[in-house]
């Protein structure tokens, strides 16, 4: 069997959660990812196993394999008859502690049909973070085409959000306002709304202030997941002076750009609109926005 394409759940049909796996945490997983090394690049996903929605002490069995006569890797829930290198492997998630995933491994090598004793590692991985576990060279295959030109497989283990964006449904809409207040109480808005799906990343960026030539730039990323009647959400807000087309430096701490950043979790209902301060930023040869209060509102709903 030959697969290229990344998003094959073994372990989810290994059947539903029983009493001995009873605390649930149903945004996160483990995955097991078989990754390819061409000869014209780096290290690129071939194909991967899936904890599912992560359960404590549940396991999850894989196989990831490169077959005798195939270009790609294969991957199932055991090692395939005819497989020359490759790995099988367990994982079993153990505790989380916020949003970081600790699990115990026990995976063995294959190279050359020779089997490997098994070996033990503990990992502890956050969303998006991956660990390297094992390499192992290949040489051309008889069907290589040259397209193909395979020189190393790998296995990482990460730790990701659940659902994968393929499979998600809702939609979420963040609203967000930035709020220039001046000295004398007058404000200045600027409205921007961003969608995204739940527990992915999206980018934001509002349009420059301008206080005589120089302009500040407010941008950041947000990640709201909804949890039961609230949503929360993962804010990092970053702001900058431009003066003269170029960052502007903090003379006396040496040639450093004038940059902030704030990271909030903000947790609210649906509808509901909160606030968030950033800091001043006084920093700059002309003094520029030293007067301006700047801050956020936000605003977040469930769209599907």
């Amino acid at each position: 069997m030959r697969s290229k394409a990344v998003g094959l759940f073994v372990c989810c049909a290994l059947g539903g959660a029983t009493s001995a796996w009873a605390q649930k945490f149903d945004q996160l997983q483990i995955q097991a990812e078989g990754n390819i090394v061409r000869t014209d690049g780096g290290e690129q996903t071939s194909v991967f196993s899936s904890s599912g929605p992560l359960q404590i002490g549940k396991p999850t069995t894989s196989a990831i394999n490169r077959l005798s006569g195939g270009c790609g890797l294969a991957v199932g829930p055991r090692l395939q008859p005819d497989a020359v290198k490759g790995w099988s492997l367990e994982f079993t998630p153990s505790s989380v502690q916020g949003s970081a995933v600790t699990f115990h491994l026990r995976w063995t090598r294959v190279d050359g049909r020779k089997q490997t004793a098994p070996a033990d590692v503990d990992l502890t991985l956050r969303p998006g973070e991956s660990f390297p576990i094992d390499s192992l060279s290949l040489g051309p295959a008889p069907t290589d085409t040259s397209t193909c030109r395979l020189m190393a497989m790998t296995l990482r283990m990460k730790v990701d959000f659940w659902p994968p964006p393929e499979r998600e449904t809702r939609l979420l809409a963040t609203d967000l306002w930035l709020v220039e207040k001046a000295a004398d109480g007058s404000e200045r808005t600027q409205p921007l709304t961003v969608r995204g799906l739940p527990n992915q990343s999206v980018a934001f960026f509002f349009a420059p202030l301008t206080e005589g030539a120089v302009s500040l730039d407010i941008y950041g990323e947000l990640r709201a997941a909804p949890e039961q009647d609230q949503i929360v959400l993962n804010l990092v807000v970053r702001s900058r002076i431009v003066e003269g087309g170029q960052s502007s430096t903090i003379l006396r701490n040496g040639n450093f750009m004038t940059s902030r950043k704030i990271e909030p979790t903000i947790q609210a209902k649906p509808g509901e609109v909160v606030s968030v301060e950033l800091p001043r930023l006084s920093e700059n040869q002309s003094g520029a926005f030293a007067s301006k209060a700047l801050s956020l509102r936000l605003r977040l709903q469930r769209v599907r």
